[in-house]
């Protein structure tokens, strides 16, 4: 008979344990993790949580870090000298109306405008082979 029989591997702690441990209640089905594992993992998500219900880090109430002076979120306030950001609270290179990067002269992103011929499809999941469009021509690349 072999040890292993009846047992499972926690896909967490990595260790073998009855299936009793990985039964889901009112299910035939079984946890990827056992019991130890999720209490622990609950453990942990609620020290994480101020006593408001939100990330400490990110609780305007509790000062988090994550919080300016100006109570704001830190990466999101244009007060605090983000470089990143433009006044209307977007990304620069991606917002239309400061004229960002990411856009060409007809006001669509660079790699979705058929006019510029700038379309450029992924054909594989890898990304080992592009095709761009120019015009009528089609260019197909495959990166090593």
């Amino acid at each position: 008979m072999n040890s292993q029989e009846g047992k499972q591997k926690c896909t967490v702690c990595r260790t073998h344990r009855l299936n009793s441990e990985y039964e889901r209640p009112n299910s035939d089905k079984l946890y990827k993790t056992c019991q130890k594992s999720r209490d622990n993992s609950k453990q942990n998500r609620l020290k994480k949580k101020c006593p408001h219900g939100k990330q400490k880090a990110y609780c305007k109430i509790c000062e988090g870090s994550a919080v300016c002076p100006h109570g704001n979120i830190k990466y999101w306030c244009t007060k605090c000298d983000r470089s990143s950001l433009c006044p209307h609270h977007r990304r620069k290179d991606k917002c239309k109306d400061c004229g960002g990067s990411n856009f060409c002269l007809h006001g669509r992103f660079k790699n979705m405008c058929k006019d510029c011929g700038e379309v450029i499809f992924v054909l594989t999941v890898d990304r080992k082979i592009c095709v761009k469009i120019v015009g009528e021509v089609i260019f197909v690349r495959m990166e090593e």
